[in-house]
């Protein structure tokens, strides 16, 4: 009989908190969620400012900014805040009552 070719078995994939992205700057100083609740960041106008600065900047970048000004974050953490303002600035678009 012909014999059939098998796939390699795929490689193991890292745990979430095992990536990069997850990783803190400063574990020691990292509270998870902390820096980016919505609280925070509408109440810390440096906070804002920095945001702002560099928000066209990679996520490493920004981190490393943060983190010398005593924010403590991870990669995934800003790159979930960006999404999330994206999010909020769409606006749904107006539907008229008549049509539903």
């Amino acid at each position: 009989p012909p014999q059939l070719m098998t796939a390699p078995p795929p490689a193991p994939r890292k745990k979430n908190k095992e990536r990069s992205e997850y990783q803190p700057c400063c574990p020691a100083l990292w509270v998870k969620g902390k820096v980016f609740k919505r609280t925070n960041v509408l109440g810390d106008a440096r906070l804002r400012g920095l945001l702002e600065d560099t928000a066209g900047e990679p996520p490493a970048k920004v981190m490393k900014v943060l983190c010398e000004a005593q924010y403590h974050v991870t990669r995934k953490e800003i790159t979930n805040f960006r999404e999330r303002k994206v999010q909020q600035a769409m606006v749904a678009p107006e539907v008229d009552p008549a049509e539903v």
